[in-house]
């Protein structure tokens, strides 16, 4: 019996990458997100390339109850998921007094909200699940996997909003980990640094004129997804990707005092990438 794993966000970036790491080592996959041309063409590809079977779940996290909505769909299929990955998350750049509330409320909504939720419905069937398949002898992970940020460690002045989510991803993840930690149902959070994705090209982070990320301080989406598997399979509470350099920004959060740190992101998040806001 393989698993089954559902992916947020899993029509491009990181999400897509995370389908094709773990279809290779012989999951079964629910793809959620909005696009569902896109989801289907990875569905199939990766029945091609994996013979994985895949669920199609186009749903936009924005709505509300999106959460019940998908778990609803899966349990009238009899689909009941072992590995959840919240990896879905909006960003926007710009002062927050500049920004239109639908925009924000969209951000808390996908990247908050619905994340809990999601969060809520699936780990309690999990814990249903362990609890009737206590006596089979074929053991299937359980897990939960958050994708958090780098962001997460500090304020960011110019994408406030964003930031705080992150945040509030990293704290609630490590406190149901505590919470859950004999339950046999173990939570991983994620902090990626810059990632290679259309998320930079949305939140106006990689364009002219003021300049781009390179190289030696991003990595892609497949990189990313690697890393943060290798994370969940070694059962970690938290992992920030990156190596060394994302380490010791996350380090160098904790340790310099806010008041210095808060104007020079800020300034970074201002001068990373030109254009008027965009989502």
């Amino acid at each position: 019996m393989k698993p089954i794993a559902l992916i947020t966000g899993a029509s491009g970036g990181i999400g897509a990458a995370l389908a094709y790491v773990l279809a290779a080592d012989h999951y079964n996959l629910v793809l959620v997100a909005r696009r569902e041309d896109k989801l289907k063409e990875i569905a199939e590809d990766l029945k091609h390339r994996f013979e994985t079977h895949c669920w199609v779940v186009p749903q936009d996290l924005n709505e509300p109850n999106a959460a019940q909505k998908i778990y609803d769909q899966l349990v009238e299929k009899d689909v009941h998921v072992n590995v959840l990955i919240n990896n879905a998350g909006l960003g926007l750049r710009g002062k927050f007094t500049d920004q239109a509330w639908e925009n924000d409320h969209q951000m808390l909504q996908v990247n908050m909200i619905a994340l809990t939720q999601l969060t809520k419905v699936f780990v309690n069937d999990m814990l249903e699940q362990k609890e009737r398949n206590a006596t089979e002898e074929v053991r299937l992970p359980y897990k939960v996997m958050n994708i958090s940020s780098l962001a997460a460690f500090q304020p960011g002045p110019n994408m406030a909003v964003y930031f705080a989510t992150k945040a509030f991803v990293l704290s609630f993840s490590e406190a149901i980990a505590e919470e859950l930690k004999h339950s046999g149902i173990h939570i991983t959070t994620v902090c990626p640094g810059v990632t290679r994705t259309d998320f930079l090209e949305n939140a106006q982070l990689a364009t002219p004129p003021q300049g781009r990320y390179t190289d030696w301080v991003t990595q892609s989406a497949e990189e990313v997804a690697q890393e943060a598997y290798d994370a969940l399979r070694q059962n970690k509470r938290v992992h920030i990707t990156g190596g060394v350099v994302n380490n010791l920004s996350a380090t160098a959060a904790s340790v310099v005092p806010h008041k210095y740190l808060n104007p020079l992101t800020g300034w970074l998040i201002d001068n990373i990438g030109g254009g008027k806001d965009i989502w």
